[in-house]
């Protein structure tokens, strides 16, 4: 399969640029581990793809190959982009928020976000060690599967498409969903259960929405303690967003830290209660469709997932207004990775995807 790769991993014989021009001149000399587990198993690494700066917020060159107005999403924008115009065929990326999968859902094609600490992050440009995920998309949920397999050392067993319980979160993930997505996320629940699925609504803890501050805090403080050094510097070859965040991460406290990981680790506890007697939650791949190219949109539908270190996997089914892809994902306890594939692949064989964006897009 004919690979690209996020410029935040090391490829042997080029420069890690990290989206920044002239951010490095070395040159790696040797590949990042999982970006060589793909290269020993014969695939073929065409190239880097576009982050956007240092993976995080700051919007980067690539324009959306279903409609250029629009953005393909962060980080990882050049490979959700490069997959959708039948660049590549396979594409690694990273997410430390939303960025491997929202740029898939924004672009149609699909990611697999895996469980925190799965694959290694040995040769990736770091920007939170404790929320970096990499993890491979595709353009297809079986394609993503092999490539999961490969990183992974492992065969996926192909299973019979089945149906599954799933429950639905309710919170952001419903009252957020503009007018027009809800109505096609009833609609493809609709085609599913005549297909055989359940689905149950799930209730939210209270304090769910408190993640995404904790979410941010932690994000904030990796970028800080990963970049301190040059920033002190160098800070004017930091982008306006980034040197935001990494200004924010210098600001808090340790005892706010502790109060951001305790979040996390008090919803991973009450959250995977919820999933009791189901076999993953389903959710639109996003509240709203992708905005104009000043801005990467909004990772509150999967930046909860980073933050917890679950598995999601999100995957294109059909096109909407705006000739933009219409994307659902779908969300699973720890170690759930594979059972998260079939389910997505069960899916995709009922509702099909988006077919490629039309030539000449403007």
């Amino acid at each position: 399969m004919p690979i690209g790769i996020k410029d935040l991993f090391d490829v042997r014989g080029l420069g890690t640029q990290c989206g920044i021009r002239n951010w490095t001149s070395e040159i790696a000399k040797k590949d990042a581990t999982i970006v060589n587990r793909l290269r020993q198993a014969g695939a073929i690494i065409l190239g880097k793809t576009v982050t956007t700066p240092l993976a995080c917020f700051d919007p980067p060159p690539t324009k959306n190959p279903w409609n250029s107005a629009h953005t393909p999403g962060g980080s990882s924008s050049g490979s959700a982009a490069a997959l959708a115009a039948c660049q590549i065929a396979g594409a690694l990326g990273s997410q430390t928020g939303g960025s491997l999968c929202r740029p898939a859902s924004y672009c149609g094609v699909c990611a697999l976000k895996p469980t925190f600490g799965i694959l290694s992050i040995e040769g990736v440009q770091p920007v939170s060690l404790e929320l970096d995920h990499p993890g491979p998309m595709a353009r297809n949920v079986w394609d993503l599967g092999l490539l999961f397999g490969v990183l992974t050392n492992q065969t996926i067993p192909v299973r019979k498409v089945r149906a599954y319980t799933l429950g639905i979160p309710k919170g952001p993930f419903l009252s957020e969903t503009s007018e027009e997505l809800g109505d096609l996320f009833q609609s493809q629940r609709e085609r599913l259960s005549q297909a055989g699925f359940g689905f149950f609504e799930v209730d939210l803890p209270g304090d769910f929405s408190t993640l995404y501050k904790d979410h941010y805090d932690l994000m904030a403080w990796g970028a800080f303690q990963t970049h301190q050094e040059r920033f002190n510097l160098e800070p004017t070859i930091f982008p306006p967003k980034v040197f935001d965040l990494i200004q924010t991460g210098a600001m808090l406290t340790e005892k706010r830290l502790d109060q951001a990981r305790q979040g996390a680790l008090k919803l991973r506890q009450g959250l995977v209660h919820l999933l009791q007697g189901l076999d993953g939650w389903i959710l639109p791949g996003f509240h709203g469709y992708p905005p104009g190219c000043d801005s990467t949109g909004v990772p509150r539908f999967h930046s909860p997932w980073s933050f917890l270190g679950w598995p999601e996997v999100s995957f294109g089914v059909e096109v909407g207004r705006n000739n933009l892809p219409v994307a659902l994902q779908v969300v699973g306890r720890p170690h759930s990775d594979l059972a998260l594939l079939a389910i997505a692949q069960a899916m995709s064989s009922v509702l099909g995807r988006p077919k490629l964006p039309p030539k000449g897009v403007s």
